[in-house]
């Protein structure tokens, strides 16, 4: 589920996307102009993630493992998730400007990594910031037979249970270049659960072109 525009105030753009039972809210703020001599042909994207006090990783756990199945911690995908919206975003468009990225996690499941990629991307085109493409991603359990089952699916219980190892995987959606993987349980992805992380992400494209259309009709 995501939403644009759901943010009333000083914002350039704001969304919020629901994953499982995974809440997270985005605003963008800019932009402000960049002190210094960062980057003189080029903009700058930066990126906050926050987690409310009642928003606790533990509460989706992994049946197999008798533990969360959230693989990435909060610091690490702030960094990892600026570094990927540097990546797409036209930053030659806005010289010496700064768009800044803030994210909160309102509610946790274990899918709010895959809700904070899918939350900035939509933020930063309700915020008309320029780009190449568009981040998403996909968090779910990579099976032995090259399949890929997301955290919310139906038959995530069976493969957690059956030992399968958890990927967690942000993509542009047209393109399908990965932009980070992080793993557990796993030494790689298997080449055919990868190529299906990849069409979930792509999946999501239209997802979040249809809330800026929404947004558009308000």
């Amino acid at each position: 589920q995501v939403e644009v525009g759901t943010v009333v105030g000083a914002c350039a753009g704001s969304s919020t996307v629901v994953v499982g039972e995974s809440r997270v809210m985005c605003v963008v703020r800019g932009p402000s102009q960049i002190s210094g001599e960062y980057r003189a042909d080029e903009g700058r994207v930066t990126c906050s993630i926050t987690r409310a006090p009642f928003a606790f990783p533990q509460q989706r756990r992994d049946p197999g493992r008798g533990g969360n199945v959230s693989t990435v911690d909060d610091d690490f995908l702030s960094t990892q998730l600026q570094a990927g919206l540097e990546r797409v975003a036209r930053l030659e468009t806005f010289p010496q400007l700064q768009y800044d990225v803030a994210l909160d996690i309102v509610s946790s499941d274990g899918c709010e990594a895959q809700a904070c990629v899918v939350a900035a991307a939509a933020a930063l085109m309700h915020a008309s910031v320029e780009a190449r493409d568009t981040l998403g991603a996909a968090h779910g359990f990579a099976t032995t037979d090259g399949r890929f089952v997301p955290l919310t699916a139906p038959e995530a219980t069976d493969a957690a249970a059956a030992g399968a190892g958890i990927v967690f995987v942000a993509a542009t959606m047209h393109t399908r270049e990965v932009v980070f993987t992080e793993l557990r349980g796993l030494e790689g992805v298997p080449g055919a659960a990868l190529d299906a992380a990849l069409t979930h992400i792509t999946q999501q494209r239209p997802v979040v072109l249809d809330a800026l259309h929404r947004d558009l009709k308000k």
